[in-house]
């Protein structure tokens, strides 16, 4: 078993890259590895939603399905910046600056909203499954 499966895991790869925090990472911006194939893919509302004024997390999520569905549906409803594929590959679904939409009725250190202040990122993945390290290696904070 990996040190990066099962419940855990997430956490765990997290610890490794010295950031600790309870689903949120605390940081101003994201770069990906010069490694990562950075796709852009087309969503409706990248015409439409404002850029946030200032970013104060990234927020990993997991998709709980396979990536050609996933895809299709946080581009469609612009729900998340970017999202990380098992293989590694990553899909720009909005500009790093604009809100995505997926943290939903949230409340985080007396901030309501996380959405106007986050980066959402989700993983190919499922949150009970363990993710790979593959896809998470494709982000340097």
């Amino acid at each position: 078993m990996s040190r990066y499966s099962g419940l855990d895991g997430r956490r765990n790869f997290l610890a490794d890259l010295g950031i600790v925090a309870g689903g949120a990472l605390i940081f101003p911006d994201i770069v990906f590895s010069g490694l990562a194939k950075i796709v852009d893919v087309y969503s409706p509302k990248r015409k439409t939603r404002p850029d946030r004024k200032s970013t104060r997390y990234i927020i990993l999520h997991t998709t709980e399905g396979d990536a050609a569905g996933a895809l299709s549906k946080l581009s469609k409803r612009g729900e998340a910046n970017y999202m990380l594929e098992k293989n590694g590959k990553v899909n720009r679904i909005l500009k790093p600056k604009q809100i995505s939409m997926g943290c939903g009725r949230s409340l985080w250190e007396g901030l309501y909203n996380l959405d106007n202040y986050s980066i959402n990122i989700e993983i190919e993945g499922y949150h009970n499954n363990g993710l790979t390290q593959k896809p998470l290696s494709s982000i340097f904070v």
